[in-house]
């Protein structure tokens, strides 16, 4: 019995390893309902020191971006996000034979309450510090790309929507990230033959 158990397991390492190591293929994708040219995606969590909320916000704006059927998302749970550097994106995209690699990073979030007088009735004030810097890397490219956005800015704290100031990051993020929803930084050809071609954006 444990020498079935043990066939078992190692059959099940190698359907794994080799899926894994299939995960751009246009069989693999074609096997799982995408189309042939369905980009792998490895998208890891984003890595912050400070700024849970805004982390959860940027995960969640890029899975909106990366999902079917322009993007396959490969699971990133073995790769553990604090244990790479963007510089290593490349790497990542060869381990994991991933055709784009995105790593955003919450590099700085911090909000600062300056307290009025005691005499005063006005509210007091809060200043906000954040930049954001979304790393990625396709497979091809000679490097790896940073589009990054910062905000600082002092308002009242009655006035301070956090959500209103990740919206705002997020939007000149987006200005110059090359992905979207549906594909701008390739022609949007499914089937057949990949079509590398970029789409002119002035069409």
């Amino acid at each position: 019995m444990k020498r079935i158990f043990l066939l078992l397991m190692s059959l099940f390492c190698l359907i794994g390893f080799a899926f894994t190591a299939r995960a751009a293929d246009p069989v693999v994708n074609r096997s799982l309902g995408y189309f042939e040219n369905t980009r792998a995606v490895l998208l890891l969590p984003a890595r912050y020191r400070s700024g849970d909320e805004a982390a959860a916000y940027v995960d969640r704006e890029m899975g909106r971006i990366f999902h079917y059927p322009y993007y396959r998302t490969l699971d990133p749970v073995e790769y553990d996000v604090a244990l790479y550097s963007p510089s290593q994106l490349k790497e990542l995209a060869e381990k994991a034979n991933a055709d784009i690699v995105v790593m955003p990073v919450i590099t700085e979030w911090r909000q600062v309450v300056y307290r009025r007088s005691f005499f005063s009735d006005a509210d007091d004030i809060v200043e906000t510090r954040a930049v954001f810097d979304i790393y990625s890397y396709k497979k091809g490219e000679p490097s790896v790309r940073d589009d990054r956005a910062t905000y600082w800015n002092s308002e009242e704290e009655g006035t301070v929507r956090n959500r209103y100031i990740f919206d705002d990051l997020m939007q000149d993020i987006l200005k110059t990230f090359p992905y979207r929803r549906v594909p701008t930084d390739i022609a949007r050809n499914l089937s057949g033959e990949p079509d590398r071609t970029p789409v002119n954006k002035d069409l």
